[in-house]
């Protein structure tokens, strides 16, 4: 590839290396002019265009993009059309994302035009989350460079999914005499949260005395009564392989796999078999939300990943969890002083509709009202304190759709970036009395007030509200709105993109609230037009 500065008429055929705003036109960067694109910048006076010339061997690098992402798909992963020369890989159901790290640096090496980033590997993701992204840099790139990474990927797996698998679960909790209930009632429901997250059922539970033969024999009824999945939280830590649970699961006729682990917090593990029934000893850290070894362990099995002494030794390696921003709940959950609740919805109407051409979805009429009105008015009929809507592509025409509507509206001087600072501009004007936020997008005509009013009292009704996320959970789809406690406003406001604030729910498994929606159009949404003819099909029918 070149580049070079030519004339209207010669750079037809060319890509546009910058982009070139004139009146009513616009010439988008990477662009091709063509024969009328190069008379309109004639007659508005534009005589140079700086383009990208492409020379022999080379591909566009929307073509490389898209021949390198043939060769790394994977079962459980979809991809987008090629745009821009970069390709997302996106995930469809929830699990993990596997990876050899040594490879993807091969690929990564072998031109500087080709970069593959990923997650973290063993990521926890859920439908919709993105796993990786394949950007081709340069316009053009050499046709030897994209067959040399085919060359190093088509017969090696670059990276996998691993879907999650439900488990019917069992808690056992062992206790002294001292110990008071709210502790174990307390522990119930952060595991159990835990548990239903990751799509699984907690399906039997018990608290019973910090005793070898209580503890073998309530292992035994676990299993008989179809448990896949034993987890005991001890009344104490494990401190040796003669320990009462270790002991209590060699007595009833099972093995110990492994005690301690190179992850803190998280170090005094035990991992157990019983009748091919996996046993985990809690460490004591799991009694809190926070992320801890627990977490990782639990993910691994329930994404069938065989766990052996390599796979925890891999854990070493970033796994001094204490002082990371990815933990799952803020430090200090009990430090907040109680605050009359008040939650601030914050509706996200700035973005650009890019997939939709000229028509702005927001704008677009289901049953002769406009999609985004449909939103705030069930909003401002549910017991939200108070409404926000965040204005910016077609901000004019968006606020004229909403006039009546008893909400504040500000503009995102920042929409064309993402997402990320329409929701970072609610979050830095909520309003002074806000502990929670709840975020609504602006493409989701079928939210109804009770739905709105269903997660809000769900919420209210938390204990620590202000370190929980409450959202819904729709066929194991996380989806919107979310109610985000006082805790996450600071994480929220160092996210960036146009990924909104989605990625915390990786960071903070154990803080969701997850509430279950059997309502598949919840997920409906209008990026193309032919998915709001959809939706519109859909809305007029439920409407009638």
């Amino acid at each position: 590839m070149r580049i070079e500065v030519l004339t209207p008429e010669q750079a037809c055929g060319h890509l546009s290396v910058h982009m070139i705003r004139t009146g009513d036109l616009t010439v988008r960067k990477g662009q091709m002019v063509s024969v009328e694109t190069a008379r309109m910048l004639r007659n508005a006076g534009i005589t140079d265009i700086r383009c990208a010339i492409k020379e022999a061997g080379e591909l566009h690098e929307d073509e490389a993009a898209e021949r390198i992402a043939r060769h790394l798909q994977t079962p459980h992963i979809t991809t987008n059309q090629a745009a821009t020369g970069r390709v997302n890989f996106t995930c469809s159901a929830l699990g993990i994302v596997r990876y050899d790290r040594q490879l993807v640096k091969q690929l990564n090496l072998i031109d500087e035009g080709v970069t593959l980033a990923l997650v973290q590997p063993n990521q926890l993701l859920a439908s919709g989350d993105m796993a990786a992204t394949l950007k081709i840099i340069p316009f053009f790139i050499s046709e030897a460079a994209v067959n040399a990474v085919i060359a190093l990927i088509e017969d090696n797996p670059l990276f996998c999914f691993h879907p999650l698998t439900a488990k019917r679960t069992a808690l056992i909790q062992t206790r002294l005499e001292h110990q008071p209930d709210s502790l174990f009632s307390a522990t119930q429901t952060v595991t159990s949260q835990r548990v239903e997250m990751l799509g699984s059922t907690m399906e039997h539970v018990a608290v019973i005395p910090h005793e070898t033969e209580w503890l073998r024999l309530e292992i035994k009824k676990a299993v008989s009564t179809g448990a896949e999945l034993i987890l005991i939280s001890g009344a104490s830590a494990i401190t040796h392989r003669d320990d009462v649970i270790p002991t209590a699961i060699t007595d009833a006729g099972g093995r110990i796999d492994r005690f301690g682990m190179a992850v803190d917090p998280g170090n005094l593990l035990m991992l157990g078999q019983l009748d091919d029934v996996m046993i985990i000893g809690m460490p004591g850290c799991a009694r809190s939300p926070k992320l801890n070894g627990f977490d990782w362990v639990l993910q691994l099995y329930l994404a069938d990943i065989q766990i052996n002494d390599d796979e925890l030794a891999e854990m070493a390696a970033g796994g001094m969890l204490m002082e990371i921003a990815s933990r799952p709940l803020p430090r200090a959950l009990s430090a907040r002083p109680a605050k009359a609740p008040c939650i601030e919805a914050v509706l996200l109407a700035a973005g650009t509709s890019s997939r939709m051409g000229a028509q702005n979805k927001l704008t677009a009429e289901l049953d002769g009202t406009p999609m985004i009105r449909h939103i705030a008015e069930a909003i401002q009929n549910s017991q939200a304190h108070h409404l926000t809507i965040i204005l910016g592509h077609d901000a004019d025409a968006v606020a004229s759709a909403l006039e009546g509507i008893d909400a504040r509206f500000l503009f995102n001087p920042d929409y064309r970036s993402g997402q990320a600072s329409s929701v970072k501009c609610g979050l830095e004007h909520l309003m002074p009395q806000t502990t929670d936020m709840m975020m609504f997008l602006g493409d989701m005509p079928f939210i109804t007030t009770d739905r709105i009013d269903e997660l809000i009292n769900s919420h209210l009704r938390l204990e620590s509200r202000w370190s929980r996320i409450t959202a819904p959970l729709i066929d194991g789809v996380r989806g919107h709105p979310v109610i985000w406690g006082q805790s996450f406003f600071g994480d929220i406001s160092q996210i960036e993109g146009d990924t909104g604030a989605r990625a915390l729910f990786n960071s903070y498994p154990a803080a969701v609230n997850s509430i279950l929606w059997n309502d598949r159009t919840l997920l409906m949404d209008a990026d193309t037009p032919q998915a709001l003819m959809q939706m519109a099909e859909h809305f007029n029918t439920r409407h009638r």
